[in-house]
């Protein structure tokens, strides 16, 4: 028989990033006084689309250096990468690296030549990387909370990651139902829900796509317009208490980007003196019980397995259940 276990508050992911994850290679690495080259063979290995990142300390008033191709191809004289307009770039002070993102005709451009980079007066250059998207892995940052809105263009596949997602499949008054699903489809809103920490989450081929979701997308961010009669918007947020939880928009508010808001074509606001909308988990692996807060008298464990005797603000297992503590 599945369990329900509901939510009367909770509190708020401090921060949520997704994106494509992101893999740096070291090129070269020293404390250089003139310039540095990376040769053919190096620049061969470059890609369209790579970024090729120069770290560099660089006076109060800032500095540049120059950057180009140079090889016996063109007579070992310098050459101006196509993509770079100013081939001195600045660098203003505190500024730690500046980035060039190649394209294709860099790329045709530097086949057998060589990358050479100059510093600027009173600066140094410390080392030059390649930084690569990687398509098939999305980088989740789950926040000290522990629970967020979050949503994504691309499908992925959250199992075994330690993160649970969910969508929420219902809603009635003051209600709404969220069910666990291991894999999300894209451009959809979901809630997330884990251990604090950053977690490598893998692309999905295939994904199971949510027939009925009431939590819609917000992938590039955007204005999430007031409530109106038939179209009711909901945004997952802190009252003045630092409590959370869905509550109705009565003014247009901004969401940021990879998050999600709530909205139905019936007004769920619960009762007066009831604080937001409650969560209903209707999966009972992963289910949540009532808000605790009070320590039962079970033995309690954070979501890694360590038992704790004194649980702080957050999520842990309680009788084989996650429980949030308040």
């Amino acid at each position: 028989m599945k369990k329900k276990f509901t939510i009367l508050m909770m509190m708020l992911s401090a921060s949520v990033g997704v994106g494509a994850k992101i893999t740096e290679t070291t090129l070269w690495e020293d404390t250089y006084t003139d310039g540095v080259g990376l040769n053919s063979e190096t620049v061969t290995a470059l890609k369209a689309g790579n970024v090729l990142r120069v770290y560099v300390t660089v006076p109060v008033g800032g500095a540049n250096f120059k950057i180009c191709y140079k090889g016996a191809g063109n007579g070992w004289s310098e050459t101006t990468i196509p993509s770079i307009d100013n081939q001195w770039p600045w660098v203003n002070g505190g500024e730690t690296y500046k980035d060039f993102t190649l394209t294709d005709d860099d790329i045709t451009a530097l086949a057998g030549m060589n990358i050479y980079i100059y510093k600027g007066e009173n600066s140094t250059i410390n080392k030059v990387s390649k930084l690569v998207d990687n398509p098939n892995i999305v980088e989740v940052v789950i926040g000290t909370d522990g629970i967020c809105t979050w949503s994504c263009d691309k499908k992925l596949n959250f199992a075994g990651t330690g993160i649970t997602a969910y969508y929420a499949s219902a809603v009635t008054k003051g209600q709404v139902t969220l069910t666990s699903t291991e894999t999300t489809w894209d451009w959809q809103g979901y809630i997330l829900m884990g251990e604090t920490g950053t977690y490598d989450v893998p692309v999905a081929s295939e994904a199971h796509y949510p027939s009925v979701n009431y939590l819609k997308q917000c992938v590039n961010g955007s204005s999430v317009t007031a409530s109106t009669e038939g179209i009711y918007h909901y945004i997952f947020a802190k009252n003045s208490s630092d409590d959370i939880a869905f509550y109705k928009l009565t003014k247009d508010h901004t969401l940021g980007a990879k998050k999600a808001y709530l909205e139905t074509t019936t007004d769920i606001t619960p009762a007066a003196g009831v604080k937001g909308v409650s969560l209903i988990f209707s999966d009972e692996e992963t289910g949540i019980s009532t808000l605790q807060t009070s320590v039962q008298d079970n033995a309690i464990y954070t979501l890694s397995g360590v038992r704790v005797s004194n649980p702080t603000r957050g999520l842990y297992i309680v009788g084989g259940r996650k429980v949030y503590f308040k």
